[in-house]
């Protein structure tokens, strides 16, 4: 398997950087990718350009539906011009881990979903939820607004709305449970995605990586 079987140019990625005081993952994007060296956008960290220097060990790491694949690499030069970028040695080996469950992490996010026909068409009035739970594999919804229609083997179309956008996904209900409280009735549907566009999935998968290291950094994973 050659790069470019695994990056393009402009393609959204994660670097991670392994060890020392910048140690973590950053969102980044590939700039460029040559017979000797593969140059991406350098990552910032609180609105600054993370203090990178020839010779760090970094790894890209590109999240597909077939799996996580990870390149191992280290940064040949910094780029100053026309914006911060790292030239970064072309990586000789690439690994795929061929993941069947995804991370998921708690969360508490904004989230619409639809009923979907028999021939996969939205119906018209979106049900309002809130993910408590997420992962690149699906979501639980926790609603208020109890629904007949909806059951297990439901199809569902989903919309998250995330601190760095919107995520859309296609999905099955797998399993629902109802929840009496002083509230009232709190109605919890798990929906494991069945179609999700690649980039829409890399989006997911990202922000779940930066929430495992903010829950981790609070000691609460």
């Amino acid at each position: 398997m050659e790069v470019e079987d695994v990056l393009r140019v402009n393609q959204k990625i994660t670097l991670v950087v392994p060890e020392g005081r910048n140690a973590g993952s950053y969102p980044s994007r590939v700039e460029d990718i040559g017979l000797d060296a593969v140059v991406v956008a350098a990552p910032t960290h609180k609105g600054a350009v993370l203090r990178l220097v020839q010779g760090d060990a970094v790894r890209i790491q590109v999240v597909r539906q077939d799996g996580v694949y990870k390149l191992d690499t280290a940064v040949e030069a910094v780029i100053m011009y026309p914006f911060p970028m790292l030239q970064l040695a072309r990586p000789v080996e690439i690994v795929r881990d061929q993941r069947r469950r995804y991370v998921r992490v708690d969360v508490s996010l904004p989230a619409r979903y639809r009923c979907l026909d028999r021939r996969g068409r939205k119906r018209l009035v979106p049900h309002k939820g809130t993910v408590t739970n997420v992962s690149g594999g699906g979501a639980l919804i926790v609603t208020w607004q109890s629904r007949p229609d909806l059951e297990v083997g439901s199809e569902v179309d989903v919309e998250l709305e995330l601190p760095c956008g919107k995520v859309s996904a296609k999905g099955v209900v797998v399993r629902m449970s109802v929840e009496r409280t002083e509230a009232g009735r709190v109605q919890q549907v798990a929906v494991e995605f069945k179609d999700i566009d690649e980039r829409q999935r890399d989006i997911l998968a990202r922000y779940v990586l930066q929430r495992q290291l903010e829950l981790r950094r609070k000691g609460l994973l």
